[in-house]
């Protein structure tokens, strides 16, 4: 029994170290890589991107193959235009339009970011399913569509409209058949098949827009990641993952023309990485159709701040296994072993010619072999603690280490694209309000504490254009994270949150010396902040009981003329249950215009109904938009707007034909729309003044529904 119990003990000590060298290894899977500011060089062959990719990724098992006869596999297909269609062809020639209208709500003024809806003044450009629908929605009581596109099988992402040019953005999908059967190894070939994405801008000339003509089409490998406006120059970001056992060149094309981007022009920083992508960023010319690329092979961007004339991609550092595995035996594992165990570990490790598989098996062994060796199991326990404790602070300083932001600026103007710095900051950042360009100097607000929350700490860094720190501030509301942040001129507003929701006010005017000035302590969160003025802030997020439990949609208007003594002067509360809104995580679902007092954003909610009879009531869905009075008395819920067919709104789903997502103004009418309908209300009294259906759902795809009183969710299909 004894011995038994040995050999249990034995072999849960093993898995524990396995376990503990597994995640070293595996979850910490980000090569201790110090940032090289503006070091940027090219390749000058496929050989020598396939070493560079070796030398940085290969440790991790995250790339694995060669290049031979993937260029002859290539499947090359023109993209084809989408067929257009149109109603009243009288209807399109430009007529009287609205003297004010609303435009999409971005984070820079002059720099345009893509949405599902558009307007002009007169007409509405609007995505309904895999459609792109033109309506004439001035006057509002004579809405008509009088365009349309078809996009088949692409997925829409959103749109630009720049005077007669629309620009439609989409994500394709293709399968790649090689040719050749699995179960066999062909070195360097993909057997079997695989996908290829690709990010298409479709750009259209809709001088008459009862008929939108094909005026360019510009395709880039990879998924799309942004797209920005500036004047009449697109710029369009896609990347392109390196899979496994899979490597293409990046490639774009042009009305149907493909050009394979040459290594020569393929630009990478002096840094180590692990998880690497062929970044593309596209400069289109709308007017005229002058088109240039420029490709990076960095990280994968996962959030994107544009200025009028800098592009920064971020994305989190990560650290090789290789590294992490070095150091977990350099500093945990061979000190606590004899010398000839650790040396014989030390020479497995350091061995050229075995791979990371090889060496992670062979310590393995040796190390099970150890510890099976050990007499009694106290000694065993004794073992197995040291290596725990020493582990888990060890894992603690790996995190930091990997837990930084890597920003790169690509200068761009015009059809001139140049990357000009990289730089890096520690914490992770929440979305694109968390950062912002100003004079001459780029501000990022992030949270460090990774898997620890009770470890999050916030910050604010103040960097030069070569993305070199100058100040910062850090240490902010220990235990929470950054909900929402909004940098405006010289100061930065953040609002963090775990119970409560402090708002913090801090001072940037001295780029040296950013400093906290203020906060403020409320119930709940805002998870988007909107300028309402210089001097206040409108918050939109949700409400919380004192402990921190969420409980519904909450709008909260902050006083910050003070700077050291920020109040929150108004806000109103959804009181009915579950109730969330698209706005507090999309800015481009808030209608704000301060002339009007106006604030629209979607909201969705469960409604209690009592049933007759019956001593527990049902509960029903209602979705459409909340539409607010808002001044600095404060705000009030002018009324309510839905899609649903009852005007009760009682079914609905996110996604589907009724669901509200957007709403503009023409003038004083108040336009709200789904991908089934837009709706015209008068402004000053939300009352009805007319409507149009939207194709959503046509050619006989489904269209799926939540059914209300908790049933369950359906489909219908719409021919």
């Amino acid at each position: 029994m004894k011995e038994e119990m040995k050999n249990i003990l034995v072999v849960g000590s093993f898995l524990v170290a396995a376990i503990v060298f597994l995640v070293a290894t595996l979850y910490y899977n980000p090569v201790k890589p110090d940032v090289t500011t503006g070091d940027v060089g090219t390749f000058n062959s496929i050989e020598e991107i396939r070493s560079f990719l070796e030398t940085n990724t290969e440790s991790n098992g995250f790339y694995s193959a060669s290049f031979a006869m993937q260029e002859s596999m290539a499947k090359d297909s023109a993209v084809a235009m989408p067929s257009a269609a149109g109603a009243d062809s009288g209807a399109a020639a430009r007529q009287e339009s609205a003297d004010e209208y609303s435009q999409t709500n971005v984070q820079v003024e002059g720099v345009d970011e893509p949405d599902i809806v558009k307007n002009d003044g007169k007409y509405i450009y609007t995505v309904s399913g895999n459609k792109v629908v033109i309506v004439e929605a001035y006057p509002a009581d004579e809405m008509n569509i009088v365009g349309e596109v078809d996009f088949d099988k692409d997925n829409v992402m959103n749109i630009f409209v720049n005077e007669d040019k629309m620009i439609v953005f989409t994500q394709k999908y293709e399968y790649v058949d090689t040719g050749l059967p699995c179960g066999e190894i062909y070195w360097g070939v993909r057997c079997g098949g695989y996908g290829r994405e690709s990010t298409i801008a479709y750009i259209y000339d809709i001088s008459d827009r009862s008929a939108p003509e094909p005026d360019r089409t510009v395709s880039l490998s990879g998924n799309y990641v942004d797209a920005r406006m500036i004047d009449d120059y697109v710029y369009l970001i896609s990347n392109k993952y390196i899979y496994q056992n899979s490597f293409d060149l990046p490639f774009y094309e042009v009305n149907g023309v493909k050009t394979d981007i040459a290594p020569k022009d393929i630009y990478y920083f002096r840094q180590n990485d692990q998880n690497y992508v062929f970044d593309t960023i596209a400069a289109i010319n709308v007017d005229n159709g002058d088109f240039e690329t420029e490709t990076y092979l960095m990280g994968a961007s996962t959030n994107v701040f544009v200025s009028a004339d800098n592009i920064y991609l971020t994305y989190q550092k990560t650290l090789s296994q290789q590294y992490i595995i070095g150091r977990y035996l350099d500093e945990i594992l061979l000190p606590e072993l004899p010398r000839d165990v650790a040396n014989e570990i030390r020479g497995v490790w350091d061995n050229g010619g075995k791979t990371m598989q090889e060496k992670e098996q062979e310590i393995g062994d040796i190390l099970g072999n150890y510890m099976i060796s050990l007499d009694g199991e106290e000694m065993l326990f004794e073992f197995q603690s040291r290596l725990e404790d020493k582990a888990f602070e060890f894992f603690k300083e790996i995190q930091r280490e990997q837990e930084r932001t890597i920003i790169h600026r690509i200068n761009v103007d015009g059809l001139d694209i140049e990357a000009q710095a990289v730089g890096d900051v520690p914490g992770r950042v929440l979305n694109q309000f968390s950062m912002d360009e100003h004079d001459v100097t780029f501000r990022i607000a992030t949270t460090t504490g990774g898997w620890d929350r009770n470890a999050n700490e916030n910050n604010v860094y103040v960097l030069n254009l070569d993305l070199e720190e100058i100040g910062k501030v850090e240490g902010l509301a220990k235990g929470e994270q950054i909900y929402s942040a909004r940098f405006m001129g010289e100061r930065v507003y953040m609002v963090t949150f775990r119970q409560t929701d402090p708002l913090f006010v801090v001072d940037l005017s001295d780029a040296e010396n950013p400093r906290v000035v203020g906060e403020l302590k409320v119930t709940g969160y805002s998870g988007y902040l909107h300028p309402y003025d210089e001097n206040h802030l409108l918050g939109i997020g949700m409400e919380a009981t004192e402990e921190g439990r969420t409980q519904g949609v909450k709008v909260s208007l902050f006083d910050v003329s003070d700077m050291e003594n920020p109040e929150e002067i108004g806000k109103y509360e959804v009181d009915e249950r579950w109730s969330s809104s698209e706005a507090i995580y999309d800015h481009m679902a808030v209608l704000f215009d301060k002339t009007k007092n106006l604030l629209v954003i979607p909201v969705s909610y469960n409604k209690e109904i009592a049933v007759a009879g019956q001593n527990w009531p049902r509960y029903e869905n209602w979705q459409g938009v909340y539409v607010f009075d808002v001044d600095l008395n404060g705000i009030e819920l002018k009324g309510k707007i839905t899609h649903n067919e009852d005007e009760n709104g009682t079914d609905y789903w996110y996604g589907g034909g009724d669901y509200v997502r957007r709403s503009l103004y023409m003038d004083d009418v108040l336009y709200t729309l789904s991908n089934s309908k837009i709706k015209a209300n008068e402004l000053n009294d939300l009352s009805f003044v007319g409507e149009v259906e939207l194709p959503f759902g046509s050619g006989g795809r489904p269209i799926y529904y939540a059914t209300g009183g908790g049933g369950v969710a359906g489909s219908a299909m719409v021919e």
